[in-house]
């Protein structure tokens, strides 16, 4: 028996799978990069895993298509594969116990080699909370950390570009995990304010993490990585990360501090505190840029 039938067999976690209908990837053209629109339309299929061994031999066996992606959420009706919308409606945030914890351009010290364990761990260490030091989890290189730009002369990103799943032992709504787990792990992108952390926006039912391991690359650009294994799992002595949440007393009031400063940011202060959070997310993702049309 091989490891995808084994899995098959496995009861336990599901993970959630989705292969777009269209093109999901981006392009690496003459030097620049064409980003593509995600289709409305996927191929969904659940994968069953018992342990990061599994999550592994999932991830490492699907990296090799092209245009397939993890989401955290999990099928409504309980369905095993379907072709659907990525919504909401199709797709519900309970029980789920995976954690993807995407990092982009995470800085790494001038004594650290890049793309090796060294690197994972000291993010690792750095980056997530200590009930993650010493658990076992799956590491992913993303298709763009080893790419060259020939007509640049330099790296296509800077720094540490890698995704990493682990499970956790308790069952985790996306909220519970951006507000009392990595509520002090989280990359900031906020002008004079920010910070390197796990990307945040992983953190929604229906966010895809897109696994495809290989680049579409043309002639003015090389894969430094082209031929290295890019998903790697990283064995520990513990499989499930023992979950330890501040409280939601303390999660609330954080969201209310989150409020007051998109009040101060925008002039609106007749808000509640979910609209406060959305709005903030959309001036980050915008670099602050409308904030002098607010006040204005």
């Amino acid at each position: 028996m091989n490891d995808m039938e084994h899995i098959m067999e496995v009861k336990g976690f599901n993970l959630t799978v989705l292969s777009g209908t269209k093109r999901c990837h981006k392009l690496y053209r003459k030097g620049g990069v064409i980003g593509a629109k995600l289709p409305y339309d996927y191929f969904y299929v659940g994968l069953p895993y018992s342990d990061t061994h599994d999550l592994y031999n999932i991830i490492q066996e699907k990296s090799k298509l092209e245009d397939v992606g993890i989401i955290t959420g999990q099928h409504v009706g309980g369905k095993k594969r379907d072709f659907l919308h990525r919504q909401n409606i199709q797709f519900a945030d309970k029980d789920n116990q995976l954690l993807v914890c995407d990092f982009d351009e995470y800085p790494l010290p001038d004594d650290i080699e890049n793309h090796t364990l060294e690197a994972i761990e000291y993010v690792v260490k750095t980056a997530l909370p200590k009930e993650f030091h010493d658990v076992s989890y799956v590491a992913q290189w993303s298709s763009s950390s080893g790419l060259k730009n020939l007509v640049k002369g330099k790296m296509e990103k800077d720094g540490f570009n890698c995704h990493m799943f682990f499970i956790s032992d308790t069952v985790l709504t996306s909220k519970d995990i951006k507000e009392r787990l990595f509520h002090k792990h989280l990359q900031s992108r906020v002008k004079g304010e920010e910070e390197a952390g796990v990307d945040g926006s992983m953190f929604q039912q229906i966010q895809i993490c897109f696994i495809s391991s290989e680049a579409d690359i043309d002639e003015t650009y090389v894969d430094l990585l082209a031929g290295i294994e890019k998903v790697q799992h990283v064995h520990k002595s513990v499989d499930q990360v023992p979950v330890k949440l501040r409280s939601v007393e303390a999660a609330k009031k954080n969201k209310q501090r989150t409020r007051k400063k998109v009040a101060t940011l925008t002039g609106h202060k007749s808000m509640n505190n979910n609209d406060a959070e959305v709005l903030l997310s959309q001036l980050i993702e915008m670099d602050v840029v409308m904030v002098v049309c607010f006040r204005s």
